[in-house]
């Protein structure tokens, strides 16, 4: 085609890796029948297909058409893949490694097992919670044990479940430590690595300089306070607690560097840079971002080896393709998301805006910086929306502070890193990074203390998402039409998107009463009356969860919450968010609000239920409640006289299965009831809702 008919620069490479990761995620949205974006891809592929017709691009449509159904293919095989067995809470013998996934609180800690066998079946890696002492609870140590098997749901809420996918761990269990064995084993190489490198910088840095500093070199944010990472995430920083492009940009060119002084050869340059970033890869866990960085460092190492030139669009496409033809799920992870989303941006946009920032006097060096965090900020600003939801006015000021100041902490850190495993006595040199790296803190929450400068960015739905980056593209230098033109598209793409949106985000009133169990932390629940009234139950532990599901549900109003444990500085913002009536919190009558009747049962100073009665329907919600002798016998007497349709307790709750009689029994461990008592278990099938009208109950499904 002549130059003067295109109207796109194409990169076969390229837009054949956006349709294999297309492919993908439209794949998800027809195992969840979510119309809504069923609708949008169609709109897309006719279009896509209309100007294949019109400008005879059949060549291009094919490949992007196969690659599209490869996406499709990729993402059930995949899937299936994670699943493995499901057990539903079967009685199994468990043995398995203690990796270096560990992750400890006061009362219990959560270990990841690998080389599992599960009835002596070779398994996926398993994730255990295990109650009481972390004695012995050390990285190579095997583990044995007999406890209940629950399966991992790859999505909740909408949300991808990143950890369970990337660790390999489609099953969870809880056990108690006195009910372990503990054998005797060895760490690994990267392991025992790691491990000393930790003791280096625990004995020679400050607390959060230490933390820090191991996240900066390995991606481990698992120690990160979360007040840390919180004021991170709204300075726009959040990109310098992932080994990224910036870590493998500034390890490539201090090789690069290196070699070329001691006047390596090209091609043992190649090799060299290339099996150090394979190590250091590994020792990443092979993260999304570090392998998307060194793939596009060999490509452009590769392209000077033999002597062509360096085209920015391929090598993202061949580092994309090759991370989700490995793990196509990956596709669904935020981190996965911002890396390429961030070098795409400064792929479209950093020349433009460098150029008109220097045509204005600003020195070149600084305007590069500028159009680079410039570029960065737009582009992962709508998935900040999705997954954080705030952003300071400042954060171009964090990054222009941060990121030089990253660059040499960085590069100080793994050299001396280096020495001290070598040298121990030269431990004492480590203060220098220690210092940048608080200062780096330092920055982070300054930035977020500046309350003023926070914007609360609004809820935008995956419509208005396509949008966003289907225009970025359009303004970019890869659509070769003229500026008026770009926008006329814009503007079109702006009114279909824009009306389809209105269309499926009106809010949805429920036929019937619902009850809806999320799965938390803090045990959770959402009803929601035909009048459209909404009551939420606990979740003040872990708001985001309770968010998700409302903002899946298009619910923008909550009437009433019922706080079962102690306020925390997340309740007040969930408050003001969803602009609720009326929190009640432990009171010693019973409450009226709208439809819902609400009644404290108070067991001690800390522990108590609550019965919540609406249209007829009553259910006894008690959670983490351990009930004496003498406390069933005084619940058994005031309740000798209501029906309980509804019991939601946990299995260690003990004494509610001795109540009144009952519909239905909710428990978040496997029951072993009578025949003749319904229960359903929450952990074998995620977050569920029932319906409920005149005192009966009727479709239960998983959300």
């Amino acid at each position: 085609m002549d130059m003067e008919k295109r109207i796109i620069n194409f990169r076969p490479l390229f837009y054949c890796f956006l349709a294999f990761a297309i492919g993908i995620c439209f794949a998800n949205f027809i195992f969840k029948t979510d119309i809504y974006i069923l609708i949008i891809t169609i709109l897309t592929w006719l279009t896509f297909t209309i100007i294949c017709f019109v400008y005879r691009l059949w060549k291009h449509f094919l490949y992007i058409a196969f690659a599209f159904l490869l996406g499709i293919g990729a993402f059930y095989v995949d899937s299936n893949n994670f699943c493995g067995q499901i057990y539903n809470g079967q009685e199994c013998i468990v043995y398995g490694r203690i990796s270096d996934d560990i992750f400890e609180n006061d009362n219990y800690c959560y270990v990841t097992l690998e080389n599992v066998n599960i009835n002596q079946k070779n398994e996926h890696n398993i994730n255990v919670c295990i109650y009481g002492s972390s004695e012995n609870i050390i990285v190579g140590n095997l583990m044995v044990f007999s406890a209940e098997i629950y399966n991992h749901h790859l999505f909740e809420n909408n949300k991808f479940n990143y950890f369970a996918y990337m660790k390999n761990t489609p099953y969870f269990c809880y056990v108690n430590f006195e009910d372990t064995l503990i054998v005797h084993g060895e760490m690994t190489l990267s392991e025992k690595l790691k491990d000393s490198i930790k003791t280096i910088l625990q004995d020679n840095m400050s607390e959060n300089g230490a933390l820090f500093g191991f996240n900066t070199l390995f991606g481990e944010k698992s120690d990160l306070n979360k007040d840390l990472k919180q004021d991170f995430s709204i300075s726009g920083i959040a990109h310098l607690l992932a080994v990224s492009g910036l870590q493998i940009q500034f390890l490539a060119l201090a090789l690069f560097f290196l070699l070329k002084k001691f006047k390596v050869a090209k091609l043992p340059q190649f090799i060299i840079i290339g099996i150090i970033l394979l190590i250091y890869a590994y020792l990443c866990s092979f993260s999304a971002s570090v392998v998307r960085s060194s793939l596009m460092c060999l490509v452009f190492l590769s392209a000077g080896l033999f002597g062509r030139p360096y085209d920015t669009l391929n090598s993202i496409a061949i580092s994309g393709l090759i991370i989700l033809i490995f793990s196509p799920l990956m596709v669904f992870d935020v981190g996965f998301q911002m890396s390429f989303a961030c070098v795409l941006a400064i792929a479209f946009f950093w020349k433009p805006i460098s150029r008109a920032l220097q045509k204005i006097k600003i020195p070149r060096n600084l305007s590069v910086a500028i159009a680079i965090d410039v570029s960065t900020t737009i582009a992962i600003f709508p998935i900040l929306a999705i997954y954080f939801g705030k952003l300071s006015f400042l954060t171009i000021f964090a990054n222009l502070i941060s990121v030089p100041l990253f660059a040499v902490g960085y590069i100080i850190l793994l050299g001396l890193i280096i020495l001290v495993c070598l040298f121990g006595f030269l431990g004492f040199l480590l203060f220098i990074p220690d210092v940048i790296l608080r200062l780096i803190i330092l920055v982070a929450g300054f930035v977020a203390e500046i309350e003023s400068s926070i914007l609360t960015l609004p809820q935008l739905d995956n419509v208005m998402l396509m949008f966003f980056y289907i225009s970025l593209f359009i303004l970019s230098c890869y659509v070769l039409l003229k500026f008026i033109n770009k926008t006329i598209i814009i503007s079109s793409v702006a009114v279909v998107c824009i009306v389809i949106s209105i269309i499926f985000n009106l809010p949805n009133i429920p036929n019937s009463n619902t009850f809806t169990q999320l799965n938390s932390s803090d045990s959770c629940a959402v009803l929601r009356t035909k009048n459209n009234e909404v009551l939420v139950v606990g979740g003040t532990k872990d708001t985001e969860f309770v968010s998700d599901y409302l903002n899946m549900q298009k619910i923008r109003k909550v009437h009433t919450l019922v706080v079962m444990s102690e306020t925390d500085d997340e309740t007040s913002e969930f408050v003001a968010k969803y602009k609720i009536d009326k929190v009640i919190l432990n009171t010693t009558e019973p409450i009226f609000a709208g439809e819902f009747k609400i009644e404290f049962i108070n067991l001690n100073e800390l522990k108590k239920a609550v019965l919540i009665n609406v249209n007829n329907f009553t259910m006894l919600f008690a959670c983490n409640v351990h009930l004496g002798s003498n406390q069933i016998l005084t619940l058994k007497n005031n309740f000798e006289n209501t029906k309980i349709n509804m019991v939601y307790s946990k299995k260690d709750s003990q004494g509610f299965s001795e109540l009144s009689d009952y519909d239905l029994r909710l428990t978040t461990f496997k029951n072993h009831l009578e025949d003749n008592i319904p229960s359903y278990d929450i952990f074998s099938t995620g977050n569920f809702t029932f319906e409920f009208n005149n005192g009966t109950i009727s479709n239960i499904r998983r959300v």
